[in-house]
């Protein structure tokens, strides 16, 4: 934007900086403007201007930036993140966003603001206690293929963490246990794929219970565009020993369950995920707009009220 200012004191140090992806790299200065989003203004809120983006998936994806939803100990120079803000000026009566990216790419996905659309799940959303406030983390107290745990596979150290990440395209595992799963989940005709066992994931809720969430090989694995090969839709990724070992649930996995990403008071020890399976085939409440940066047509962001 042209009228947003330099963010002090970013801009005095030189004010670019370089984050770094898996799949990119980002460069530009750091500057402050208002932000709109949905129903939402979010005043002085620093932002990165980008000057410079190197990356094959910048090339590949016609998006306009990047919106983070994380804490604040990932965010860079300990800037006050997007979501913070929304929590600190008091702008939701419920300080939770959730997604429901639909399984048809062809039909609209929905972010949604405070709340969720009970028409877009499932019932009941299973909430799980955020475990280390960096990643949407919660404790994977065993992960499982048919009725073999995989938590300590191959050379692996024990995986005890489970990331929840709209950002990740796919499953991940580290990589022991992804061997074993690719070993076990080869790829093959999509019409020979439909006995492979089911993976489930064991967390703790945030009554203390445990709760098995069976994932079927109609989520993990993938076709190819023709329809007729299948392959397991999971990279190998082993998260730092700081913040793992764990596994990443992305998009893939989204697109079969409805998520909710709380932060109760706003304090970092009561963020929750709720959890619940997505009705597939429903259609969000979203009015078309058009993007004031391009002539695409893009959902708009809606706020539901919050989930009983």
């Amino acid at each position: 934007p042209k009228q947003s200012v330099s963010e002090e004191p970013y801009a005095r140090a030189g004010g670019d900086i370089d984050i770094m992806f898996g799949t990119g790299e980002l460069k530009g200065p750091l500057h402050v403007d208002t932000y709109r989003v949905g129903p939402m203004v979010v005043k002085k809120q620093p932002f990165a201007m980008i000057r410079e983006m190197n990356g094959e998936v910048f090339e590949s994806f016609p998006f306009e930036g990047i919106l983070g939803l994380g804490f604040r100990s990932l965010s860079f120079a300990d800037i006050e993140p997007f979501f913070d803000r929304v929590i600190s000026q008091k702008l939701l009566t419920s300080n939770e966003f959730s997604f429901y990216l639909n399984a048809d790419p062809k039909q609209p996905s929905a972010l949604l603001w405070g709340g969720v659309d009970k028409d877009l799940f499932v019932p009941p959303i299973h909430m799980f206690p955020v475990v280390q406030a960096h990643y949407w983390a919660l404790e994977l107290v065993d992960m499982k293929l048919g009725s073999k745990s995989l938590i300590g596979a191959g050379d692996s150290k024990r995986v005890k963490r489970v990331i929840i990440d709209s950002g990740t395209t796919y499953f991940t595992a580290p990589s022991g246990v992804y061997d074993e799963l690719i070993e076990k989940m080869p790829k093959a005709a999509c019409s020979e794929v439909v006995n492979y066992k089911p993976l489930t994931y064991v967390l703790r809720d945030v009554s203390g219970k445990l709760f098995e969430m069976e994932i079927t090989q109609e989520t993990y694995m993938i076709a190819n565009e023709n329809g007729k090969l299948c392959r397991p839709a999971f990279m190998k990724l082993d998260v730092s020993r700081k913040y793992g070992p764990a596994v990443i649930l992305g998009e893939v996995f989204m697109r079969r369950f409805f998520t909710v990403f709380s932060r109760g008071d706003g304090s970092d020890d009561q963020a929750a995920i709720g959890i619940a399976r997505a009705r597939l085939g429903a259609k969000p409440k979203v009015k078309k707009r058009k993007s004031p940066f391009s002539a695409v047509e893009t959902g708009a962001i809606m706020r539901h009220h919050r989930h009983s």
